[in-house]
């Protein structure tokens, strides 16, 4: 790949993503790459909270994945599909303790620590039903979400991909 001309740098429309190596690599629609490293995974794939690239995040904006995780075009729609997630009705009839549990199980999470992140850094009650958060108490259990997932930001450049024969 050689690197993108200055006057080249505007990115256009992401159309997909992948991984290089550690890297998140997301290709947009006038041939520009966005190359995103260091960081962390959550931040390299625009997805605060770490979802998995199953058919919610594919029908939530996911253009790929990278690690394991679905890759979204942009934090803002990473933040919408996590939101978007925490309102089915399989979490909204949970209590944030449970609906916690369910997202981040003790097979691949400390679930205990994490409930009692979520429950100190929103200042909610674990046992406060997730159907009876008003969208400021959501918006504070999905940035406190995005937190404990290790959000840190890394290193964008840009880049021009070789037209391919």
């Amino acid at each position: 790949m050689n690197p993108a001309p200055a006057g080249k740098l505007s990115r256009g429309v992401a159309l997909k993503a992948y991984a290089e190596g550690r890297d998140t690599i997301i290709v947009f629609d006038n041939g520009v790459e966005q190359v995103r490293a260091g960081g962390s995974r959550a931040w390299r794939n625009n997805n605060p909270g770490n979802m998995r690239n199953y058919a919610f995040s594919k029908g939530r904006g996911s253009i790929g994945e990278a690690g394991g995780f679905a890759v979204f075009k942009s934090e803002s729609d990473g933040m919408s599909a996590l939101k978007a997630l925490l309102r089915t009705r399989t979490y909204q009839s949970l209590n944030i303790l449970d609906a916690i549990s369910r997202y981040a199980p003790p097979n691949e999470n400390n679930t205990a620590g994490y409930q009692k992140f979520i429950e100190s850094a929103t200042g909610i009650q674990g046992t406060t039903m997730m159907n009876a958060l008003s969208g400021l108490q959501l918006d504070k259990v999905t940035l406190a979400i995005r937190r404990i997932e290790g959000w840190q930001i890394g290193l964008v450049s840009l880049r021009m991909a070789l037209s391919k024969p």
